[in-house]
């Protein structure tokens, strides 16, 4: 049920510009985007984009449809970020050579073997 009956929401350029928290909204759903193969930039740069688009929406009813674009950018960029680390770590746990690489490089950049550090945090929390 719709109970805003006036006309519907339109800004001009200059009130856009005004309106901060859309700007701010836009501004961090491009950052979302641009940072998709990072999980935890497009979780941090999502969030903040969907929480500006809801703040800019004020006491108005309805959202401006520049608001509602932010939102479905940052989804769209999270949840492709969450397939891109979900088919990763898949494709890097499921191939034995490929996980045997990663092994290795994980041993060559932290002097350690990963399965020792990883029975070291086992450890801390039996």
């Amino acid at each position: 049920m719709d109970f805003n009956t006036g006309q519907p929401q339109t800004f001009t350029p200059a009130q856009l510009s005004r309106n901060s928290f859309l700007m701010a909204s836009l501004i961090c759903a491009i950052l979302s985007l641009m940072s998709s193969c990072f999980i935890l930039g497009t979780m941090f740069f999502s969030a903040l984009a969907i929480l500006f688009a809801v703040l800019s929406k004020g006491k108005e009813l309805k959202m401006h449809i520049m608001g509602k674009s932010c939102v479905f950018v940052a989804a769209c960029s999270l949840a492709f970020s969450l397939l891109l680390t979900t088919v990763s770590v898949y494709s890097v746990m499921s191939d034995p050579q490929t996980r045997q690489e990663f092994y290795d490089q994980y041993e060559q950049m932290t002097g350690t073997s990963f399965e020792d550090d990883l029975n070291q945090i086992t450890q801390l929390y039996q």
